[in-house]
């Protein structure tokens, strides 16, 4: 094999080990983002399910595998979590309209993270190809 084409091998090695690497952190984001739009769904699905004139009682979780019974009241409002610690009151309608956005959100954000998962496994592949090519010039 001629220095240049050695040459050429080592970088596209390289290269192939950058995009596997990026391959993979993109289908972490992937997952995380689907587990993400799951949540939401079910959230969404859950406010949508409180009644709007008479209380309920409901069961909530509160981690470890535990849930308490409570008393849902509509005339109260909804704490909503907004990250970094921060959480506000919203009235369920708002609530709805803020689990519909943030669901519109992650669902973009999904799709970009798709497509460059598409696009890197195209490039991978290509690069792979290259790489038949010159290992079979030996």
């Amino acid at each position: 094999m001629s220095k240049d084409a050695e040459s050429t091998t080592q970088s596209l090695l390289v290269q192939l080990r950058i995009l596997e690497a990026y391959y993979e952190d993109l289908v972490t984001r992937e997952s995380l983002l689907s587990q993400a739009l799951l949540e939401n769904k079910a959230a969404l699905t859950a406010v949508s399910s409180l009644p709007e004139n008479h209380e309920m009682e409901i069961v909530v979780h509160i981690g470890g595998g535990l849930h308490i019974p409570v008393t849902f009241k509509p005339e109260k409002k909804l704490v909503v979590r907004l990250g970094a610690g921060i959480a506000i009151e919203k009235s369920k309608e708002d609530t709805v309209n803020f689990l519909n956005k943030r669901i519109e959100e992650i669902e973009k954000a999904l799709r970009e993270v798709i497509a460059q998962r598409n696009e890197t496994l195209k490039r991978i592949s290509a690069i792979r190809d290259e790489l038949n090519k010159l290992i079979k010039q030996k």
